[in-house]
């Protein structure tokens, strides 16, 4: 697929050229879940992870409005905007039910100032045709994009009945290949639990797969550690929320993992230094 030069100058403000890593800060939960714990004023929480200079924020278009400021600024971090929902992270009480649908265009995001989209594929809904709706929104997502030169990052995500299939080691490698072959420029996936079974998802696919952080870990030590185990099995960097913004220090926690993903330093010393 051809691509235009806006399509790779707006990719290497997120992935950095310099050695084809990010990190990205994700406050897009409220259209998912509301207002969470660390996230009830995204405006406030914005303020404090941009303080930790990060590669990128993901966030819907009208919370990119709202927090404008801290992206004109010369050395703002890209922004990543989130034009569809689903709910299917409530543990709906009709588990053949629930929803995943498109919120706003690609239009939308140019005129938010967007510098990619992103998109779920969710993959395991028990009626197929779901699956497949999905799947055809994304590729026409894609389609779109290619006019405007906007990278699009696709989210493949493993489901099971009435809540979210984290970390499963067969689901994550197939959504992430079906992802990629319908045009994703970037994957944001799930890490499968260990690096063998990650690099299956990694081998599988020719573009930058960042993990996504999920439900917020128990320990420093555990978040940091999934993501050196992560890097090591070929993972590009990260998406993180709830692991950064339901922090007592999130600017600190955002400068952690920037030196954690892009200078190497190792998880133990950084879980020692953040505790202390």
């Amino acid at each position: 697929m051809e691509r235009w030069a806006g399509h790779e100058i707006r990719k290497a403000r997120i992935i950095s050229p310099k050695d084809g890593k990010a990190v990205v800060i994700a406050i897009d939960h409220g259209i998912l879940m509301g207002p969470v714990s660390g996230l009830e004023d995204p405006v406030e929480t914005a303020s404090e992870i941009i303080k930790g200079h990060p590669d990128a924020i993901q966030c819907t278009p009208a919370i990119a409005s709202s927090i404008r400021e801290n992206l004109i600024e010369r050395g703002a971090p890209a922004l990543i905007a989130r034009i569809d929902a689903s709910n299917v992270w409530r543990g709906h009480p009709k588990p053949k039910e629930g929803y995943r649908e498109m919120l706003f265009s690609v239009k939308d995001a140019v005129r938010a100032g967007a510098d990619a989209v992103v998109v779920y594929f969710l993959i395991g809904y028990e009626n197929d045709m779901a699956e497949g709706r999905n799947l055809k929104e994304v590729a026409t997502v894609i389609s779109e994009c290619m006019d405007y030169g906007m990278p699009v990052v696709v989210e493949p995500i493993g489901i099971a009945p009435g809540y979210q299939a984290v970390r499963d080691a067969q689901l994550i490698p197939l959504a992430a290949r079906i992802a990629y072959e319908t045009g994703a420029d970037i994957l944001k996936a799930d890490y499968t639990g260990d690096a063998e079974t990650f690099s299956k998802t990694v081998r599988a696919v020719h573009i930058p797969v960042l993990i996504r952080g999920g439900p917020k870990t128990e320990t420093l030590k555990d978040a940091f550690k999934m993501v050196e185990d992560a890097m090591k099995a070929g993972a590009r960097g990260v998406v993180f929320g709830r692991n950064v913004w339901q922090s007592s220090n999130i600017s600190g926690m955002v400068r952690a993992y920037m030196q954690l993903v892009h200078e190497g330093k190792s998880a133990a010393t950084l879980a020692s230094e953040l505790s202390k």
